[in-house]
């Protein structure tokens, strides 16, 4: 990458704005005066503010998105912490630009709205299986009410993970102190993707398993939106169990005792590391 793309990378730009990023905080709140960038550094890191023209990718996005891109598991790993920051690097930088706003696949994890905290203490506990956001109920500046969760992550927020209720408060998140005391705040819940089988590759490509490997229909963009391994495994496909500390293995029907499922057609494989879905299939 050359020098002048380089300087278009967010994490590489000078108070980590692109010319971009620049536009985009400009265009979201509206109180910016003189320089953009040094805006940035003396008042919007502090409050929380989006500098990017991408949108802060959570832990279960992140994942999501490694899930989703062989190429960048094989640059930075697959789950682990130092993976997950540099897919919302890549993001952030590259692949909001290139490809748009990122999507969960999974259908059930668009998030919820959960709870109004200023009605009161008899009802501000939210069930929450997954992350639990709690933020301003109302901007900040135009005092409009803040009815998306990636609105509220426009702002200054905290975060909690949880596998049940959650007060909806400063303490029930784990704070000394509260966000804008003087708003009324509210909770929003993205719910913990159910496991799925993630890509591995497409055919012909190296694959990195640990598990159980589908050998099938192709990851294909289909009405704007990526298939995955449930629209697959409607179609014919083949298993072998891999363990990639033995051999490198590439998506292939040589790989597979030389069965090609589906003659003809492009395929990619995806990955049961719990080895569960092939129990699910038989039952």
């Amino acid at each position: 990458m050359d020098k002048k793309a380089l300087a278009a990378l967010s994490s590489n730009s000078p108070s980590g704005l692109s010319d971009a990023d620049v536009k985009c905080y400009e265009s979201r709140y509206s109180d910016i005066t003189g320089d953009p960038r040094q805006h940035f550094i003396n008042i919007g890191e502090d409050t929380g503010r989006l500098g990017t023209c991408a949108n802060e990718l959570s832990k279960y996005e992140s994942q999501a998105l490694l899930d989703r891109k062989p190429d960048l598991q094989r640059a930075y790993g697959k789950k682990s912490k130092y993976a997950n920051t540099m897919a919302k690097q890549w993001y952030t930088d590259i692949g909001f630009f290139k490809e748009g706003k990122f999507e969960i696949d999974a259908w059930d994890n668009e998030p919820d709205f959960c709870v109004d905290s200023s009605k009161g203490h008899t009802t501000n506990r939210c069930y929450c299986p997954g992350i639990l956001y709690y933020g301003a109920k109302t901007d900040p500046l135009t005092k409009d009410p803040i009815t998306t969760l990636d609105h509220l992550k426009h702002w200054l927020h905290a975060e909690k993970e949880s596998d049940d209720y959650v007060d909806c408060s400063f303490t029930g998140v784990g704070l000394k102190e509260d966000l804008y005391p003087e708003l009324d705040k509210q909770c929003w819940c993205e719910y913990k993707p159910a496991y799925n089988p993630t890509k591995a590759a497409d055919e012909g490509e190296p694959v990195s398993c640990n598990g159980q490997v589908y050998f099938m229909e192709k990851n294909m963009a289909e009405n704007g939106k990526l298939s995955d391994w449930n629209h697959g495994i409607n179609n014919y496909f083949t298993i072998n169990d891999w363990n990639n500390t033995k051999k490198n293995y590439t998506c292939s029907a040589e790989n597979f005792e030389g069965v090609d499922p589906l003659p003809g057609q492009e395929k990619s494989c995806f990955c049961d590391e719990e080895k569960q879905m092939a129990t699910v299939e038989q039952e």
